[in-house]
């Protein structure tokens, strides 16, 4: 039963973040051809609408998978982030294992 609402809901938010895209494609193209809002509105609506989209994918991905990451197995940590602050600047590490 958990497995099956997983796969449902997985699939309910993949068609959702279709229809998402294809309005904000549609409303973009509106925004374009009337030529009402600034570049930088254009430019950051359409970033955040892409990260928006790319977020709801890996959730739905997550949902069907049942949260199981591929390397998730071999690798306990596969990112190690490291901070150093010297001088005024602020140093960051990022190594993948």
């Amino acid at each position: 039963m958990k497995r099956a609402l997983f796969v449902i809901t997985g699939v309910s938010v993949v068609f959702t973040t279709l229809a998402f895209g294809h309005i904000m494609y549609h409303d973009t193209v509106h925004m374009l051809a009337r030529h009402e809002e600034s570049h930088l509105f254009l430019a950051v609506h359409t970033l955040v609408a892409a990260a928006l989209g790319v977020l709801s994918l890996l959730g739905a991905y997550l949902l069907l998978s049942g949260g199981r990451v591929p390397f998730a197995r071999y690798r306990a940590n596969p990112i190690i982030c490291t901070f150093s602050y010297k001088n005024n600047i602020l140093y960051i590490f990022v190594q993948i294992v």
